[in-house]
């Protein structure tokens, strides 16, 4: 997956807690956090319009934490995943879809 930055087609696995470079936040295109049919940021799945460009210009500067610190969860009757689970999936496949990023050199 991390060699050849196939975050998108692998299952989800980029859950809380996330940490990434700033340098990487600030190169994600606005508009790819936008749905292209409305223009409206998207409502939910935000997870993935954010984790995966970051993850594909990290440059396999990814890393997996083995140890528990932080434990989700999902009976939060509020929680986007519970509310409209339908949508959550509609809108993560968009997201899927979109194309990848260039990898960033690091200093």
């Amino acid at each position: 997956v991390i060699k050849n930055s196939s975050y998108r087609t692998s299952p989800w696995i980029y859950s809380h807690p996330k940490t990434f470079k700033y340098k990487l936040w600030q190169l994600i295109k606005d508009e790819d956090l936008r749905n292209p049919e409305t223009g409206e940021y998207w409502p939910c799945a935000v997870d993935h319009a954010l984790m995966y460009p970051m993850l594909e210009m990290a440059n396999g500067r990814v890393a997996h934490i083995p140890d528990t610190i932080y434990v989700y969860r999902t009976d939060n009757c509020n929680s986007l995943h519970n509310t409209d689970p339908v949508e959550q999936k509609r809108i993560a496949e968009l997201i899927n879809g979109m194309p990848k990023y260039k990898k960033v050199k690091f200093d």
